[in-house]
């Protein structure tokens, strides 16, 4: 029996389920599956529970996939950085639904990073009071804050942050980011940065040095269809026998079969029809009269 119909599938389970609430995209979400199923049986195969997972697990865990692909590849990845997050963010996630809490608190490993835990913690508090904002935009502002802090890597104190360093880290944070994920970056960098200068911490407010990622209204949207998935459309839509969706089908073997345009479908009236000479009396189609009428009785397979 296999890992996951014993042990690992209530937990994938668990995954999938936060991905839907939380509205993960498709690609997005096999992504922090694939990546959590790997990790899971890596744990099975060392008898480590997931309750029992501490970071000293991960870093074994990367550094044995880190000897694969040195063994079919010759070499390390090219960006080490997006290498490890591609292997992590799906087991980062997984360890938050399961346990609540991730990574677990631990004690700092010096002075500065003792400073950069607890400058991020003040920023988190000041986000909830002075803004009000949502638990979860918090975090994401707070992690972007000590993910900047660290990028700095003691190479200089706060106050002498300059554009060349915040250009340093959306450069290397952007490969392995798409172009939503990276316009939050930008928005969660200004929050900070505009709390550095309230503060008194910077001398100039630098979030207006930072230019953000365009978007296009519905660039998600993909530009074509592709026939298998008209067809299930199709079919769904067939199995409805009420007017409306008489209707809807009619409409969709006009548009997927015929190829007629939007403005088209909805212009046509009845007195554009001639039944008795399957035509159509205005316009150049003249033979979408008699194949509509039969959309309704004797579809035609799409495509």
């Amino acid at each position: 029996m296999s890992v996951e119909t014993t042990t690992s599938r209530p937990i994938i389970e668990r995954l999938e389920h936060h991905l839907k609430i939380e509205e993960y995209s498709s690609s997005a979400t096999g992504q922090r599956i694939a990546s959590a199923r790997l990790f899971l049986s890596y744990l099975q195969e060392h008898h480590v529970g997931v309750d029992a997972v501490e970071p000293a697990h991960m870093q074994e865990y990367l550094e044995y996939k880190l000897r694969i692909y040195r063994k079919r590849h010759g070499g390390k990845p090219t960006d080490m950085s997006g290498w490890r997050w591609d292997h992590t963010r799906g087991i980062h996630l997984l360890l938050r639904v399961v346990r609540g809490k991730w990574p677990p608190a631990s004690e700092a490993a010096g002075p500065q990073e003792q400073a950069r835990w607890e400058m991020c913690d003040t920023y988190a508090q000041w986000l909830a009071d002075a803004r009000g904002l949502a638990s979860k935009t918090i975090q994401n502002r707070r992690a972007e804050a000590l993910r900047f802090l660290e990028s700095l890597a003691g190479a200089k104190h706060v106050s002498r942050i300059t554009v060349a360093d915040l250009d340093k880290h959306i450069t290397s944070r952007a490969p392995q980011l798409k172009r939503v994920t990276r316009q939050h970056v930008v928005t969660d960098l200004r929050s900070f940065l505009r709390y550095l200068h309230a503060q008194g911490e910077i001398t100039n407010d630098l979030s207006c040095a930072l230019m953000s990622t365009r978007r296009y209204a519905f660039e998600g949207i993909p530009s074509a269809l592709r026939a298998e998935h008209v067809d299930v459309v199709l079919k769904a839509t067939q199995k409805d026998s009420t007017t409306k969706g008489l209707r809807d089908y009619a409409i969709l073997m006009l548009l997927s079969t015929y190829g007629l345009r939007a403005g088209e479908v909805t212009g046509l009236r009845l007195d554009d029809l001639d039944w008795r000479q399957d035509r159509r009396i205005f316009g150049t189609r003249r033979l979408v009269a008699s194949h509509s009428y039969r959309c309704w009785h004797q579809p035609a397979k799409p495509f």
